[in-house]
């Protein structure tokens, strides 16, 4: 996907009034093509919260066990799932890790709901490597008429970047429209993918303490297949 032309940025920054936990959020493996980072304007008068596309699909999930029937915690690298996020051409993978309460739910009370670390090709976990989140909240579940939307999340620490897709963040951050949200996504029993339209949250502080004169926004894709 190509890149978009920067949007600089005008008038005073808002305070963002919270920041994305990223070892809480849940997400996903990906597609092949993503979108370009380009600079963000903030859109103070915007108030309005686009929602995601839902889910055509949602699958029945299971746990893996070993033969005796019991659940088998000795999972391999990857053993919860499989995920990868392209963006700008450039993929990043995801999988089991160290991380703590990394997850892989097709159907988490009508949520797609995954928590995975940074892995790289072979399957093996990078060092300081980050955690890719995703919440899909498929059409008519509890969740979605409880008022939650679907949400993406990844951090590449080497890289000082914090992308996040989260309409709620919309209002918050005085972004323009558009730039933080997961855009669609199919559930195929175990597998999802989609595209989601990110900022980046340290350029936006930057921006914001009036250190820079803009913040980093892109469109990316992602798929992810859960195992068992």
């Amino acid at each position: 996907m190509g890149s978009q032309e920067p949007w600089r940025i005008e008038g005073p920054a808002l305070k963002m009034g919270r920041r994305i936990s990223l070892a809480l959020g849940v997400f996903v493996v990906v597609a092949a093509c993503g979108g370009s980072p380009s600079t963000g304007t903030p859109d103070s008068g915007n108030d309005d919260q686009p929602s995601p596309t839902p889910t055509t699909t949602v699958a029945d999930t299971g746990e893996s066990t070993d033969d005796t029937g019991e659940t088998n915690d000795d999972v391999p690298v990857s053993g919860l799932g499989e995920a990868s996020v392209t963006m700008d051409g450039e993929t990043f993978y995801f999988g089991q890790t160290s991380f703590p309460s990394l997850r892989c739910d097709p159907d988490m009370f009508g949520v797609f709901w995954v928590v995975l670390g940074q892995i790289d090709e072979e399957g093996n976990e990078m060092e300081d490597g980050g955690i890719l989140q995703l919440v899909l909240v498929g059409e008519g579940s509890d969740s979605g008429e409880k008022g939650q939307v679907s949400q993406a999340t990844f951090d590449l620490p080497s890289r000082e970047q914090n992308w996040i897709a989260d309409p709620e963040e919309i209002a918050l951050g005085a972004l323009e429209p558009d730039t933080s949200q997961v855009d669609e996504f199919t559930v195929d029993g175990n597998t999802v993918s989609g595209r989601a339209s990110f900022f980046e949250r340290e350029t936006w502080f930057a921006w914001s303490a009036g250190t820079a004169d803009d913040y980093l926004v892109a469109t990316a894709t992602f798929e992810a297949n859960c195992s068992g």
